[in-house]
């Protein structure tokens, strides 16, 4: 099976929108989707993907927001299953005092490899970006993140930022980051940052001599380990996609 889910969607000025974008494939399917939104002057936009793919199938998504001037966006992605998937999103800041956030969570199992590339491309000045990306890999699952901060000659006063945070949950995941920054223009603040480990023992110690279960002990540090991106999110994008990565990740009783 073949499906090419795509969707359009303009923002006109002073709107506000909430769009939460489920693709869901068989078992083995070939998915091929576009996302395409356009954020007017003022607007106010929160957007999320969530996937749902069968093991065996192939994934390639390309998202593409844009945000005009003193438009806001706040921008969710929740990949897991299927056997390859890759997703870009691209954000183009166009217009004066725009403001992008993107959330990002992988979490890959198996043998699936999941690859996520964001680029913030600032044009115009004073526009601020920030990209916040967690993975979480087991078994021989791999993560694959490449973010991109671009800065155009004419966009002064730019403030962007990209974090890449990834928790691996035993021997044979493999989780990679190659953060990275281009920049034409020396009247900026840009930086990256990236970290990769395991759960920490010694918070399982601390948790299970206070009566915790370890099974339970380890949801909780997960809990809080994707919390700083869920914390961002409106209450009816989290309500929406937070039980459903939890019970992918724990769905056979323990998460390790």
């Amino acid at each position: 099976e073949t499906f090419l889910p795509n969707l359009f969607v303009h923002a006109g000025s002073n709107s506000q929108i909430r769009i939460i974008q489920k693709i869901k494939s068989s078992e083995s399917s070939n998915v091929s989707g576009i996302l395409n939104v356009s954020c007017g002057d003022n607007s106010n936009v929160h957007t999320a993907t969530v996937t749902d793919i069968g093991s065996e199938s192939l994934v390639f998504i390309n998202r593409y927001l844009s945000l005009s001037k003193e438009a806001f966006l706040s921008d969710f992605q929740s990949v897991t299953g299927g056997k390859l998937i890759k997703t870009k999103s691209e954000i183009d800041l166009s217009g004066q005092n725009a403001d992008a956030r993107l959330y990002g969570v992988l979490f890959s199992e198996e043998n699936t490899q999941i690859d996520m590339r964001t680029v913030q491309h600032h044009k115009v000045k004073n526009c601020f970006s920030q990209a916040n990306i967690k993975s979480v890999v087991k078994d021989k699952g791999r993560s694959i993140y490449q973010g991109l901060i671009e800065v155009e000659e004419n966009a002064s006063f730019t403030d962007a930022y990209l974090t890449n945070h990834n928790l691996v949950l035993n021997n044979g995941a493999r989780a990679d980051s190659i953060p990275s920054l281009k920049i034409r223009n020396n009247d900026v603040k840009c930086s990256h940052g990236s970290t990769t480990g395991r759960i920490n023992e010694d918070q399982i110690l601390y948790l299970t001599s206070r009566g915790i279960s370890e099974d339970e002990a380890k949801q909780l540090i997960l809990e809080g380990f994707l919390g700083s991106v869920y914390d961002h999110l409106t209450e009816d994008i989290k309500v929406y996609c937070y039980p459903f990565l939890m019970d992918k990740i724990i769905q056979k009783g323990e998460i390790y």
